[in-house]
C-alpha cells in the first residue's frame, strides 16, 4: 500500500509506483493534478476531466470505460458554521484511487496516520475506499451535532424574543439544514450504488453493511434536525399568535372599560342650557363616583370570567 500527497506527485514517481504496488492512493488538489498532466498519465478520459471542471459538481456515480468517477461532499468548519466542499473520486479496479479536492480534508490526515502506523491492516483497493468513505461519514455526524446544538440555542430563546428578525433566523437555519440534508442524502445514494456494483465489498460483506448503515444514519440525523427545526418554527409562530391574541384581548378590555366613561363624558360635554346636573353642588363628584363604580363593576365581572 502506498499513497501520494500533492507534495510528492510527479511523473516519475507515478511511473514507478503504478507498476510496483497493489494499492495506490493519489491525493492532490484539482489544480495540482491537472496542471502536472497526471490526468493523462493515469489515462483519464476527457469526460472525467470535464466532470472535474464542472461548475456545479453532481453527486452521482459515473462509469466511464474502466474508471468509476463520483463526487462526495464534506463539510469544513467556518467561523459562522460549516461550508460544503467536494472530493472527486476516481477509482479503478486494477489498484488505485485518486482523490482530488480544493482543500485537503482534515479526516485524510487520520487515515494517513493509521496507514503509516499499520492500524488498518492489509488493504485492497475496495477496503481503502471503504475507510475513506467511512471517515467522510464521520464528518457528516459532526455536522449534524453542530446543527442540533445551534438549534437548541435558537430554541432556548423562543419564549423571550418576539421579533420578525428571530423568525427570519429560524427560517434561514431551516433552509441551510434542508440544503445540507439533501446533499448528504445524495451521498447515501452514491454509497448504495457502490454497493450494488460490489465496489466496496461483496454484497453481504459486513463492511458494506456498516457503511450503508452509517450513511443512512447520517441522513436520518439531518432529517431529524430538519423536522425539529420545523417544529421550533411552528411553535414560535404559535407563540407569536398567542402573544398577538393577548395584546388584542388587553386592548379590547381597555376599550370596553373606557366605553361607558366615554359616553358619560360625552353627554356632559354637550353645551345645552338646560342641564340641571351642571348646577348641582356635588354633581362633579357624583359623576366621578358613578364612573368609578361602573369601572369597578366591569373589572369584577372580567375577573370572574377570567378575562383578567
Amino acid at each position: 500500500m502506498q499513497y501520494i500527497t500533492k507534495d510528492l506527485i510527479y511523473q516519475d514517481y507515478i511511473d514507478k509506483t503504478l507498476d510496483t504496488v497493489d494499492v495506490l492512493w493519489v491525493m492532490s488538489s484539482v489544480e495540482e493534478f491537472l496542471s502536472k498532466k497526471l490526468d493523462e498519465k493515469i489515462n483519464l478520459t476527457e469526460k472525467i476531466v470535464e466532470l472535474i471542471n464542472a461548475d456545479r459538481p453532481k453527486i452521482k456515480l459515473h462509469r466511464i470505460n474502466d474508471d468509476y468517477f463520483f463526487v462526495m461532499p464534506y463539510f469544513t468548519r467556518h467561523h459562522s458554521g460549516y461550508l460544503v466542499e467536494y472530493i472527486y473520486y476516481i477509482y479503478r479496479e486494477d489498484g488505485y484511487i485518486v482523490t482530488l479536492y480544493k482543500e485537503k480534508p482534515e479526516f485524510f490526515k487520520g487515515i494517513e496516520h493509521d496507514i503509516k502506523n499499520k492500524k488498518i491492516g492489509k488493504l485492497n483497493v475496495n477496503k481503502l475506499l471503504f475507510y475513506i468513505l467511512e471517515e467522510c461519514c464521520e464528518n457528516y455526524y459532526s455536522l449534524s451535532d453542530w446543527f442540533m446544538s445551534e438549534l437548541e440555542k435558537l430554541e432556548s430563546k423562543i419564549y423571550d424574543v418576539y421579533s420578525i428578525s428571530y423568525l427570519r433566523n429560524l427560517l434561514n437555519f431551516k433552509n441551510m439544514v434542508y440544503r445540507y440534508a439533501h446533499i448528504v442524502n445524495l451521498s447515501k445514494y452514491v454509497v448504495d450504488d457502490l454497493n450494488e456494483i460490489d465496489m466496496l465489498a461483496e454484497s453481504k460483506d459486513s463492511l458494506s453493511m456498516v457503511l450503508n448503515e452509517k450513511y443512512r444514519d447520517a441522513s436520518e440525523r439531518l432529517r431529524f434536525v430538519l423536522e425539529s427545526a420545523n417544529n421550533v418554527i411552528e411553535s414560535y409562530v404559535s407563540i407569536m399568535d398567542l402573544k398577538a391574541n393577548e395584546q388584542m384581548r388587553f386592548l379590547t378590555i381597555v376599550a370596553t372599560l373606557l366605553m361607558p366613561l366615554t359616553v358619560i363624558s360625552g353627554i356632559y360635554g354637550m353645551n345645552f342650557n338646560n342641564m340641571p346636573e351642571l348646577r348641582w353642588r356635588y354633581g362633579y363628584f357624583i359623576t366621578l363616583a358613578v364612573m368609578a363604580i361602573i369601572t369597578i363593576i366591569q373589572i369584577i365581572y372580567f375577573k370572574r370570567k377570567k378575562w383578567l
